[in-house]
């Protein structure tokens, strides 16, 4: 519905915002190192904003006063599927792509750090 919309939207701007930097994070290292450090960069931002997305649509799920226990219910829900996703695609990219461990990590953190100062820098537009 466009309410559930409307209050989906700020964190659609966040996600948007980390997609773009972890491509431009990606393409960066593609270009200055080599294919395998883009190809990390672009897995570790891929592992950070999987599960943050899945966590987001449990989150968003359910609204108002009469909700609060489905919504603190989607919300234990959506943190523990967003673990177990994160140490599958961990687990995943480990096991079958040769990466650059630093960059894969350094990736990883910074599309972390991304939705924590997105709000701030999206607000400050």
């Amino acid at each position: 519905n466009s309410e559930q919309q409307a209050e989906f939207q700020p964190y659609q701007e966040i996600m948007a915002y980390s997609n773009k930097s972890y491509f431009v994070l990606a393409i960066f290292c593609a270009l200055t190192l080599d294919v395998k450090a883009g190809l990390s960069a672009l897995l570790g931002g891929l592992v950070c904003i999987i599960p943050n997305m899945i966590l987001a649509i449990k989150l968003f799920k359910y609204k108002g006063a009469r909700a609060a226990k489905q919504i603190v219910n989607s919300f234990y829900q959506g943190e523990a599927l967003k673990i177990i996703t994160a140490v599958f695609l961990f687990t995943v990219v480990f096991a079958v792509w040769s990466i650059r461990p630093l960059v894969f990590f350094v990736s990883y953190i910074v599309i972390q750090m991304t939705h924590w100062l997105a709000p701030w820098i999206i607000g400050s537009k």
